[in-house]
């Protein structure tokens, strides 16, 4: 059994590397820059090795230190055995080494180590569940091909809705009064905000679910039917979980991702259309995850379907 555990948390904007005690207490932390594989391989893969050799000089030579590392863009890239390879020969000391995504990361992190679905809705969206040793995804094809229910969703169906009254020719509802005014546009040009539409990119795009979350919690109508209908996209992928791993009402529930976390209307929307759940509210460090991952079932690793 290892004596210290190394977490790994390599996300789109930083990399964080948190050592623990054999009991998941954490003794030391180090933060460096982007670890997204994708976006630039060998600057991601030196914040990585930087953060984690920051940590093990606060280790001893007897330590036994098992590693797990969740890396954006790894599955992408498929070069986890490559990574994995090279961090085994830069850093003998690490008695096991393990490199999942940084959204498996969130999950193991979040059920603790536990059977249960986790859904994240930030930008994107993706759903992942855990039983026994299976783990399944759905969704997580980014924004030309999926992130229903997420920031971008919202979003891109705030703007699609103002495509009906420009075709129809029929006045404006007052939420999309609402949103011209607010883009200083009037009702006559209201095409120039499609056009808009297409110089934005996938985060400002995004920042629209805040505008509609605003008029929500100010009981606008037509903004809460749009944050339920993201709910309703969300809920559709958590089925297709629950059925493909026969998962039985009071099933572990966990969510991360600011559409809910920050937005009780689909928060709530959601869970109304699933069966019973036990809502895991505890908000869990992400790197914690190397914990639960390695005390799993004898140290077992799951096994993606």
């Amino acid at each position: 059994m290892a004596s210290k555990f190394l977490g790994v948390d390599a996300g789109a904007t930083k990399t964080r590397a948190v050592l623990y005690d054999a009991s998941g207490v954490m003794l030391y932390e180090s933060i460096q820059g982007h670890g997204n594989i994708i976006v630039n391989e060998a600057i991601a893969i030196q914040n990585v090795a930087n953060a984690i050799a920051q940590c093990l000089e606060q280790v001893s030579e007897t330590d036994q230190i098992s590693l797990l590392l969740g890396m954006a863009g790894i599955e992408i890239s498929n070069k986890s055995k490559q990574v994995k390879r090279s961090l085994e020969i830069k850093f003998p000391i690490l008695q096991q080494v393990a490199i999942i995504n940084d959204g498996y990361l969130g999950m193991i992190a979040a059920l603790k180590g536990r059977d249960g679905v986790f859904v994240i809705s930030g930008t994107g969206s993706v759903v992942y569940g855990q039983k026994q040793n299976t783990l399944l995804r759905v969704g997580g094809y980014g924004h030309l091909l999926g992130d229903e229910g997420s920031a971008y969703w919202i979003g891109y169906e705030l703007f699609k809705g103002l495509t009906y009254f420009i075709d129809t020719k029929q006045p404006v509802s007052p939420f999309y009064q609402a949103f011209l005014t607010s883009e200083g546009v009037s009702e006559a040009s209201a095409s120039d905000l499609i056009r808009k539409f297409y110089t934005l990119t996938k985060q400002e795009v995004a920042e629209y679910a805040l505008w509609v979350s605003h008029l929500a919690e100010n009981e606008n109508n037509e903004a809460i039917r749009l944050l339920k209908k993201a709910a309703r996209a969300l809920a559709k992928q958590v089925k297709l979980i629950l059925n493909r791993l026969a998962f039985t009402p009071n099933f572990l529930f966990a969510f991360s991702g600011s559409v809910l976390v920050k937005n009780p209307v689909v928060l709530a929307a959601l869970l109304e259309q699933l069966p019973d759940v036990t809502l895991v509210k505890e908000v869990v460090e992400p790197t914690k995850a190397v914990y639960y991952y390695w005390m799993r079932e004898e140290n077992r690793c799951l096994q993606l379907v």
